[in-house]
């Protein structure tokens, strides 16, 4: 079958490039061929061309042996394994990119597509404000809001009330999106794993060897998407709790730096902090979602800003909750020592089955 993806633009999100990938993976592993949908705003198309033009002929001229800048690194990694580079920025080019790739199944997720205030000029592109050939069928897997309420005007909330109704299932990310489906948006939805954790960090290793990660055995590894001093000042308690040397990412744009940082990580350089440490560190969505994936210990503070919603479910679904931190928390009540992950696992591994199920039910 010929299944097509459309999730929010990959940018220098790792945690969204990831679940994008390991979406495209699952679905690859059953014997699909899968497209990507790489949503862009509209521009010239005479100018999109030469730019899609100039990309390909950069990556492909560019020699994997010289130094490049890390946002380079991380386009690599989307060209080869995620998209070929080519941008769709109408609802009509959408409508005939299904058509010309003869998509039978287009799946809408996952990550915040359904967070009006992310998506912004595009955000009715993933309540599928466009045409669908007659014989695709749309659904969404592990959609999220990003928070737990619906501040949307009545107008809006009609138009995508409306347009849910093409979709043959809904799949939310977060117990709190079924709630907002069904309250406010009248339909029904089910509540699944994000699509990382459709793979299992096997695959995960196996992708750092086949991009020739070493293993770099650090302390604690910290990434922040949003450094304050007072996060820094979490950093700091907990570092001196945990052995061996830390390992610092920031993230594009971040002005915060700390000791040992790495300024700019690529996909893997990121990925490979969550199988080197002995300790995480996060306030970010996916980075905590990781951590779970490599059976780490690990304490994530919460970001209210960028959606607290999303950490609560994701501890909640894996009895987890004791490792959010929030500003109540005494950090000299945190607990260092390693837990065992066999109840994560067995919740983990049923969440993984009842996943598959739902996505199986529509591509066999």
């Amino acid at each position: 079958m010929n299944i097509s993806t459309l999730t929010l633009p990959l940018v220098s999100n790792n945690g969204g490039i990831l679940q994008a990938f390991a979406l495209k993976q699952y679905l690859e592993s059953k014997g699909h061929i899968v497209y990507f949908i790489n949503r862009r705003y509209t521009e010239n198309r005479h100018v999109r061309t030469i730019k899609n033009i100039a990309k390909r002929c950069l990556r492909k001229s560019v020699s994997v042996s010289m130094p490049r800048p890390e946002h380079e690194l991380i386009n690599q990694f989307i060209f080869k394994y995620i998209s070929d580079g080519e941008q769709l920025c109408s609802s009509k080019e959408i409508t005939n990119y299904l058509k010309d790739n003869d998509i039978k199944l287009l799946i809408i997720g996952s990550d915040q597509v359904w967070r009006l205030d992310y998506s912004g000029k595009l955000n009715l592109t993933f309540f599928s404000d466009f045409k669908l050939p007659k014989d695709c069928k749309l659904i969404s897997y592990a959609a999220s809001f990003g928070k737990d309420n619906w501040e949307n005007s009545d107008h809006l909330t009609k138009r995508i009330r409306k347009l849910l109704n093409k979709f043959a299932s809904i799949s939310v990310r977060e117990a709190s999106g079924i709630d907002i489906v069904k309250n406010i948006l009248d339909a029904n939805a089910e509540h699944h794993i994000d699509p990382t954790m459709l793979l299992d960090r096997h695959d995960y290793i196996d992708l750092l060897n086949r991009e020739g990660e070493p293993n770099i055995e650090c302390g604690l590894f910290t990434y922040f998407l949003d450094a304050n001093p007072s996060k820094l000042a979490v950093q700091s308690h907990i570092q001196a709790k945990i052995e061996g040397n830390p390992y610092h990412l920031k993230r594009f744009g971040s002005s915060a730096m700390t000791p040992k940082s790495k300024e700019l990580p690529s996909v893997t350089n990121w990925l490979n902090g969550f199988r080197s440490a002995k300790f995480i560190l996060t306030d970010s969505f996916h980075a905590c979602v990781f951590s779970i994936i490599f059976n780490k210990p690990f304490y994530v503070i919460g970001n209210a800003e960028r959606g607290l919603t999303r950490f609560k479910s994701l501890l909640n679904q894996f009895e987890l909750e004791s490792r959010l931190i929030t500003e109540d928390s005494n950090l000299d009540e945190l607990a260092f020592h390693s837990y065992s992950y066999e109840r994560t696992n067995k919740l983990l591994e049923t969440e993984r089955l009842k996943s598959a199920e739902y996505l199986n039910q529509h591509i066999t």
